[in-house]
């Protein structure tokens, strides 16, 4: 019986621990047109990480890690018209998608989808893929009208620690609100 007891109670504290959410505060973002609820571990990453991790040429604007720096989160306006629909906001998604395949044949589609916010149409690709270094990569991407452009927010975490850090990516992502 006193084994019973010990197993119920490890149970009821894995059970507890594996319902704590992350302590999250608000960030704006662009001139306050978007706003992010960011865990509170997560922090700018230094320019000398961005210059590393990212294309020197066309760094993001925001990039937010966890302590550990294998989860970011960043911000990129790829200065292109932002569509006016969620049709227009399709057939970019899947000219977007067409464009990764092409380049990144190894890419595994979790899914895609459309919706809209503010009056605004939103764009979410979700994918895994092989970093340079030949890890396996959990991607979640918005693609956001920002002042009539197209923004890019990409959560992206390795997928050996994706289990919990995807919740939390998704929970994130899904925090992010254009303000008019």
């Amino acid at each position: 019986m006193p084994y019973l007891r010990i197993v119920f109670l490890l149970l009821v504290a894995q059970f507890a621990m594996a319902q704590t959410k992350p302590i999250l505060r608000m960030v704006e973002l662009y001139e306050k047109k978007v706003t992010i609820m960011l865990p509170d571990d997560f922090t700018p990453m230094s320019y000398a990480q961005v210059a590393v991790r990212y294309d020197p040429k066309s760094p993001p604007d925001y990039v937010y890690s966890g302590v550990d720096k294998n989860v970011n989160i960043a911000f990129s306006n790829s200065y292109q018209i932002a569509p006016a629909d969620e049709a227009g906001m399709k057939e970019l998604i899947n000219n977007l998608k067409g464009s990764l395949e092409k380049t990144h044949p190894a890419l595994f589609w979790i899914g895609t989808s459309t919706s809209t916010q503010s009056g605004k149409p939103v764009g979410k690709l979700e994918f895994k893929s092989l970093s340079p270094d030949n890890l396996l990569v959990y991607n979640i991407l918005y693609l956001l009208n920002v002042k009539d452009q197209v923004v890019i927010a990409n959560f992206s975490c390795e997928c050996s620690s994706a289990d919990a850090l995807v919740a939390t990516g998704k929970q994130v992502m899904a925090s992010i609100k254009l303000l008019k």
